[in-house]
């Protein structure tokens, strides 16, 4: 994947997150969060299975399982910024 086609791509997890914030209420638990984002995961996966694959759907609905990770990060007042010194770490 090019750095720009990277760009695009959290552009519109971005945007997901964003609207998913405006329609649903925070996400209150580990479990909540994970039973949403394996909620989203399982449809990526049904696309996966089919024959021949919508790359368009599998990227849709991979585009909803990071946002969804995201809204965990955010709701759950992870903290992503402590952790990326650890996360860069060889």
């Amino acid at each position: 994947m090019t750095e720009r086609a990277a760009e695009r791509f959290l552009t519109e997890v971005r945007a997901e997150w964003r609207g998913a914030s405006k329609v649903w209420r925070p996400l209150h638990s580990p479990h909540e969060a994970a039973a949403v984002i394996k909620e989203e995961y399982d449809e990526f996966w049904d696309e996966v299975k089919r024959k021949p694959h919508d790359k368009i759907a599998m990227l849709q609905e991979l585009t909803q399982v990071a946002a969804m990770c995201v809204r965990a990060v955010v709701d759950l007042r992870l903290s992503a910024e402590t952790n990326c010194e650890e996360l860069s770490r060889p």
